[in-house]
C-alpha cells in the first residue's frame, strides 16, 4: 500500500485518492444524467 511505503505522504495520497474518486463519481453522474434526459417514457 502506498501509505505504508511513504507514511510521510499520507495526506497527499489520501487527497489524491479522494479527488480521483470524486472525479469518477461526477463522470458517472454526468453519464446517467445524459442517459436519463435522452430517455423517452
Amino acid at each position: 500500500m502506498a501509505i505504508a511505503r511513504s507514511p510521510e505522504r499520507e495526506e497527499a495520497i489520501v487527497r489524491w485518492r479522494l479527488d480521483d474518486l470524486r472525479s469518477a463519481i461526477e463522470n458517472t453522474l454526468r453519464g446517467l444524467k445524459t442517459l436519463a434526459e435522452g430517455y423517452d417514457c
